[in-house]
């Protein structure tokens, strides 16, 4: 009978890259694919986690002294970060089964965290244009959904969900505002704009199909 077997693949590319690092990291499992491409990058960091099966991550970075960190643990889990400009940081962190983490930065000193438990969570994107930003996502359960969208200098955002079949969207436009959805149930949906400078949202749901 024939055997089988099953490889993980990891990827390096690096052009006119100087004093930078990259590290991919695949333990456990079989069938993993992970990236790391480094274009014109200066004192940058990638580095890819992988432990379990058929988990894909990508890690693309422009500029000077950005990071990026992907750990997936669990199987099927796709995470994709994509940086140009300088001193911009990405995390993403899943734990579970069929979860995807998107996180793209364009800009300085822009900072994007993404933090998922459970199975089928999704952060369709962090997209981050200017400078300053910040985007926070932690999903804990089934099945939730977060879709966050910056352009500007300075604005801050923070989605939390503990539970299932949760949603939020959140767009700002503009620079230092503040923007926070808190949800803990199940089936809860939470949409946010943001446009102008200095405002401030807050939303906190609990229970069922709010």
């Amino acid at each position: 009978a024939a055997a089988l077997v099953m490889m993980s693949v990891s990827t390096y590319a690096n052009a006119a890259t100087s004093n930078s690092s990259a590290d991919i990291s695949q333990s456990v499992g079989s069938s993993n694919e992970a990236v790391v491409e480094q274009v014109d990058v200066n004192f940058g960091t990638a580095d890819i986690n992988q432990a379990g099966s058929v988990n894909k991550a990508e890690a693309e970075q422009t500029g000077d002294a950005n990071t990026a960190s992907i750990n997936q643990i669990g199987n099927i889990n796709e995470a994709d970060v994509e940086q140009a400009g300088n001193g911009n940081a990405a995390t993403v962190d899943e734990t579970g089964d069929h979860n995807v983490g998107d996180g793209d930065q364009n800009g300085d000193n822009n900072t994007a965290g993404v933090a998922q438990k459970g199975n089928g969570n999704k952060v369709e994107e962090i997209k981050q244009v200017g400078n300053e930003n910040s985007a926070d996502v932690a999903q804990q359960g089934n099945n939730n959904t977060a879709k966050l969208a910056q352009t500007g200098t300075s604005n801050d955002a923070s989605v939390e969900q503990i539970g299932s079949n949760n949603s939020a969207d959140l767009t700002q436009t503009g620079y230092s505002n503040t923007a926070d959805v808190d949800q803990t149930g199940d089936s809860n949906q939470a949409d946010m704009t943001q446009n102008g400078s200095s405002n401030f949202a807050e939303v906190e749901q609990n229970g069922l199909a709010n």
